[in-house]
């Protein structure tokens, strides 16, 4: 066998999804920069709105769909080699750099210092997800949305980031069971690559539409998933009936949004593929960003 023929047998990336995590990762990075002027404007409140509605949803669904293979074949070693046992390092860490500037901060794991609440989430899924799959096959998927709305409905003190484990769930679930078939139909052809993006983009623009009809209100409590009905009411000044209708339909639309995400992405390599393949180490270093001001500020102050 010639090397030409061995590098055709050679299995390829998947570039398409590649791409979709490399317009992910650019949205978590504009969302961090405007973030810290939210209340500037209007405008970029609207923005901010807008890529906090489906860019952690849609990063959890392709994070479900990469993670089909490990889950199917029970790699736990390599989730506390890869996910579990770095967070903690970062986290250790992270607390040692608040006690150096005089923060005091209780430690518990449960409670990510510097937004790395993802890393810790997508650990818990990938480790309870083959034994759930095993034993409830895909009645899962309906179960965790049942527990996802009990998670809301009820005004209980879940501690630190497990909430967010009962909110996104479902989401990694959608992106496990996910079928490479499914997705290969939209690319019979040109027409049908060129249509599906037309329509995602039209769709995109009628979801931003909508959150300006809503712009009165602070959405955020209800974009981040991470406040139930009852902590949300006390930040946001609507009838019980129009909240649960948001939330509703920010499950709905976060959903249609991250497919909405895909039929955009090019299919064929680009810049955002490497992005995309370095997508996890880009997210790492967007939260180191705020160590590094501490150390900055230690260095000056030391001077």
């Amino acid at each position: 066998m010639t090397l030409s023929t061995e590098n055709k047998n050679i299995k390829e990336r998947d570039y398409w999804l590649d791409n979709v995590k490399g317009i992910l990762i650019i949205l978590v990075v504009v969302a961090h920069c405007i973030g810290t002027i939210f209340y500037n404007s209007l405008a970029i409140r609207q923005i901010y709105y807008f890529i906090n509605l489906f860019h952690m949803p849609a990063f959890i669904m392709i994070s479900g769909y990469f993670a089909k293979r490990k889950i199917d074949e029970k790699d736990y070693a390599g989730v506390f080699k890869r996910l579990l046992i770095p967070y903690v390092l970062y986290y250790c860490v992270g607390i040692i750099i608040q006690g150096f500037t005089g923060d005091t901060m209780t430690f518990n794991l449960l409670e990510p210092t510097y937004g790395m609440w993802y890393i810790l989430v997508l650990g818990i899924f990938m480790l309870i997800a083959p034994v759930l799959i095993d034993k409830f096959g895909k009645h899962m998927l309906w179960i965790s949305v049942v527990i996802m709305i009990c998670a809301y409905a009820f005004n209980l003190a879940i501690s630190g980031q497990l909430f967010r484990v009962l909110t996104y769930y479902p989401f990694f679930l959608i992106g496990y069971f996910l079928q490479k078939d499914t997705l290969e139909k939209f690319n019979k052809s040109k027409v049908v690559i060129v249509l599906s993006k037309i329509l995602a983009l039209l769709f995109f623009v009628g979801v931003f539409l909508l959150i300006l009809k809503v712009s009165d209100l602070d959405l955020r409590e209800v974009f981040w998933r991470g406040y139930n009905i009852y902590e949300q009411m006390e930040e946001i000044d609507v009838s019980t009936n129009r909240l649960i209708a948001l939330n509703v339909g920010a499950f709905i639309l976060g959903i249609l949004c991250s497919f909405g995400v895909i039929l955009i992405a090019p299919r064929k390599k680009t810049f955002l593929s490497h992005l995309g393949q370095y997508s996890l180490y880009i997210f790492v270093q967007i939260q180191f960003r705020n160590i590094d001001c501490i150390v900055k500020a230690l260095l000056f102050r030391c001077n």
